[in-house]
């Protein structure tokens, strides 16, 4: 059975996959590539999305799912100034592998060295895995 965007099964609810890719396309708009807003800005125009959709589909089983969306978000976010904040963090050397016209660059562990998850989560980054799923809140 489907039910506002969630499909309801016998012993757990997930996320209809359209939902999902509505949420993507929106999260697309906000961190393309050549946008000319600082990272801060970037963050601060998609914490709404991540906390509107992270909140609405938390009555669905869904850790795993937000597990993986926040991992794409962060991604996404870590190939827009790659380069430059490796410079910034005194790394020498030629970047002959990584491109940044290339997303999946944004997976290297140098990406992961330049932009970590605690720097992300300082810069103010909403983390849609830390919400608590499968229940409804205490006023239903």
């Amino acid at each position: 059975m489907r039910y506002l965007g969630v499909k309801i099964h016998t012993s757990y609810t997930r996320i209809k996959r359209e939902k999902v890719r509505e949420f993507k396309n929106k999260v697309k708009g906000i961190t393309r590539r050549n946008s000319p807003l600082n990272l801060k800005k970037v963050i601060a125009d998609l914490n709404p999305v991540i906390r509107g959709f992270a909140y609405y589909f938390r009555i669905a089983n869904c850790k795993t799912e937000y597990k993986a969306l926040m991992q794409w978000i962060r991604r996404r976010l870590r190939a827009k100034r790659l380069h430059r904040r490796l410079r910034q963090l005194g790394y020498q050397g030629e970047f002959k592998f990584i491109k940044m016209n290339s997303r999946r660059n944004a997976a290297s562990p140098l990406a992961n060295y330049a932009l970590p998850n605690s720097y992300l989560r300082e810069e103010g980054l909403f983390e849609m895995d830390a919400v608590q799923t499968g229940y409804l809140p205490q006023n239903y």
